[in-house]
């Protein structure tokens, strides 16, 4: 089944490049973090070694889903500029 191509309303976007592309450089910096963190020996309890690993698990995936998000808005910008462009050719 083929989809329709989904309608985007631009004004709720800043289509800024560079900081898309800053936003999936910090979650991968998240993603190396996170492995630091969960080879540090914590002193606390084995309760709560399981509530802060579930909380560092929370926020990397908070991360990638915020860097799939900025993929998704650098990929649109793209495919507009194009649009344009060749619309502004076909004149």
């Amino acid at each position: 089944m083929r989809y329709p191509p989904l309608k985007i309303q631009w004004n709720h976007y800043k289509r800024d490049f560079d900081l898309a592309e800053s936003v999936i450089e910090k979650s991968k910096n998240i993603i190396s973090l996170e492995k630091t963190t969960i080879g540090i020996p914590w002193e606390a309890s084995i309760k709560g070694r399981g509530n802060i690993r579930l909380i560092i698990e929370n926020v990397r995936r908070t991360a990638e889903y915020t860097s799939d998000i900025a993929e998704i808005i650098l990929n649109l910008t793209v495919e507009n500029k194009i649009m344009k462009l060749k619309t502004q050719l076909n004149k």
